[in-house]
């Protein structure tokens, strides 16, 4: 009987689970945002779009000279009126911006 009962609680957190995954994850059949513009620094990047209904983000790449590694951040998956923004760890440098769209 034990078994069972935590047989069914595992079950029930796994189904809790997948489905607040799937709803964080964006679809693929949302209209895609437009009218979109990015801000950059030396150091960072924000993107914003006004038009549509889907999903994007800012995706960062940053070099540190003192270490010679690349470093690529990536900005919060947001909706339409939302700012996406990324930013490079102390002592590197933005060599590269772009955004994502879904």
């Amino acid at each position: 009987m034990r078994r069972l009962r935590r047989a069914g609680v595992i079950l029930a957190l796994s189904a809790t689970s997948s489905a607040v995954i799937g709803a964080m994850a964006p679809s693929g059949a949302a209209a895609a945002l437009t009218s979109c513009r990015m801000l950059t620094t030396s150091y960072s990047a924000i993107s914003y779009c006004d038009v549509g209904t889907g999903l994007q983000r800012v995706v960062l790449k940053c070099y540190d000279p003192a270490y010679v590694t690349t470093w690529t951040g990536y900005g919060p998956w947001v909706g339409r009126y939302q700012l996406s923004r990324s930013q490079c760890p102390s002592g590197s440098y933005r060599v590269y911006s772009s955004r994502q769209h879904f």
